[in-house]
């Protein structure tokens, strides 16, 4: 969740903090995004690192099996979080309240994805809300494979996928439409 949290938080001012740069020389402004979500998942790969050495130290242990499915997983959420990075930065340039708006609706996001409790405790009621929380099955199957050590829900997988998908074609088309103004709003 940290890296999402952050991706998103810092991706959506990644664009206005750089309009000096974006008035004096053109280049493909996308790489702002880019860079603050690949920096950020750079971290990500680097806290996995004390992840399995804390799961390896503590006796739990990991299943090969079910690691195959981590750079999966792992990619999936870097879709996820570039897609709205994308959108957002775009946003923000033109409506600055919106990167405040974005650290408020992410610190509500959390409690709506099982990170610090199981989706089995939810009511069955409001579980379809969790359910279309694309983060929930990928929370989930980070749950399941270094947790429990199982293959995660392809089903799910394939939901946070699509979303991921559709989030990057979103972001890039409205971050393609609003490129050409950058400048002048800034």
């Amino acid at each position: 969740w940290l890296f999402f949290d952050m991706s998103l938080r810092q991706g959506s001012g990644c664009v206005r903090y750089q309009g000096d740069m974006i008035k004096k020389i053109y280049f493909p402004r996308e790489v702002l995004p880019i860079s603050c979500v690949t920096s950020n998942f750079v971290n990500m790969l680097f806290c996995f690192l004390i992840v399995f050495a804390v799961l390896i130290i503590s006796g739990i242990g990991f299943s090969i099996k079910a690691l195959y499915f981590l750079p999966l997983v792992m990619g999936i959420e870097y879709l996820l979080a570039l897609g709205f990075a994308l959108l957002l930065s775009a946003g923000t340039v033109f409506f600055k309240d919106l990167e405040h708006i974005t650290t408020v609706l992410l610190m509500a996001w959390i409690y709506g994805t099982p990170i610090m409790y199981s989706l089995d405790i939810v009511p069955h009621s409001i579980k379809w809300l969790f359910l279309a929380n694309p983060m929930t099955s990928v929370i989930e199957s980070f749950h399941k494979i270094l947790y429990f050590k199982t293959v995660p829900s392809v089903k799910q997988l394939a939901y946070s996928m699509a979303f991921a998908i559709v989030m990057i074609i979103i972001g890039e088309l409205v971050f393609k439409k609003l490129d050409d103004n950058f400048a002048e709003e800034l």
